[in-house]
């Protein structure tokens, strides 16, 4: 726990908290104070993420199966974390898949499968958490949304849509509920690095190079991501995590129906490099200099 102690005593369920931002946010969250479910469709890999975190913080985080695109098992984990901790303080949905196709191939079962999973399922944890914050006199709901959600990108079609809806749905439901204190927000990511990326081009490295590797590289990789936003590295899950905890938190009472941006300057750009060929020019010098740099410390395979 942090020193701040910034969620002490409350309540807090984490959809989609198996992995990356998830799981982020969900170790912020307990290292803050609260009390956690964490909620995901994977059995294994939830679990396995709980019991981890249950190492330091006990009975303070339990996991609970939870497919969003089944409203009858987001119900039973919000009645689970009733039923142990006797309310809900904080509601954080981390779900979403993306179908990239041309429209004219998009099939009526992947609008289906993207809506119910990232729209519908962001909608039903929601609606399921609001009658208990209103008990309780108020609370804190962030989704995580996306970039994507205000700008096109060629062939994101459904993503964007579900995206787009969720920022909707956010500030209605903002204007709605803060007579009740209910605060809803939207966390909007760039271009993030999965954490498990660099741990797997780490095994592929000498182990001389590991420490430039962690020092030098992995902020930057993948390089082209990384240089799609102006601050000029990747995002990575820890960063969303923070902003979500802050959200959570009576730091940020006064912040509600907003879209916050953690994407390193991308939406204020022109998107790709910012339009500038400076940026262009920085991002193909640093690709040509990683891959020399991981050809002379890569291990040679037998």
């Amino acid at each position: 726990m942090s020193a701040d102690g910034l969620l002490d005593g409350r309540i807090a369920v984490v959809m989609g908290g198996g992995g990356g931002m998830g799981l982020a946010s969900v170790s912020g969250l307990l290292a803050e104070g609260a009390s956690v479910l964490l909620g995901d469709f994977d059995v294994e890999v939830g679990q396995a993420a709980t019991d981890e975190l249950a190492e330091t913080f006990g009975d303070k985080v339990i996991f609970q199966q939870v497919d969003v695109t089944h409203t009858d098992q987001i119900d039973v984990a919000i009645q689970r974390v009733v039923d142990i901790w006797g309310g809900i303080d904080v509601l954080v949905n981390v779900v979403g898949i993306n179908i990239s196709k041309p429209i004219e191939e998009i099939t009526n079962e992947d609008f289906q499968k993207v809506a119910e999973t990232d729209l519908r399922g962001t909608f039903a944890a929601i609606r399921a958490v609001v009658p208990m914050m209103k008990e309780r006199g108020g609370g804190s709901i962030v989704s995580i949304g996306s970039v994507h959600g205000e700008v096109g990108y060629g062939d994101h079609h459904l993503y964007t849509m579900a995206k787009a809806g969720i920022n909707g749905m956010t500030k209605e439901l903002a204007f709605t509920y803060g007579p009740d204190r209910i605060r809803l927000n939207v966390v909007s990511p760039g271009y993030i690095t999965p954490p498990q990326t660099p741990k797997k081009i780490a095994k592929k490295l000498k182990p001389e190079a590991l420490e430039e590797f962690w020092r030098e590289w992995a902020p930057l990789y993948p390089v082209g991501d990384a240089f799609t936003q102006p601050l000029r590295y990747a995002c990575n899950p820890e960063d969303v995590a923070n902003v979500v905890v802050f959200l959570a938190s009576d730091k940020s009472r006064f912040v509600t129906g907003d879209v916050i941006h953690v994407d390193g300057g991308l939406i204020a750009s022109f998107f790709r490099y910012a339009g500038r060929p400076d940026y262009v020019k920085a991002a193909k010098e640093t690709q040509a200099r990683w891959d020399e740099w991981y050809e002379a410390n890569k291990i040679e395979e037998e």
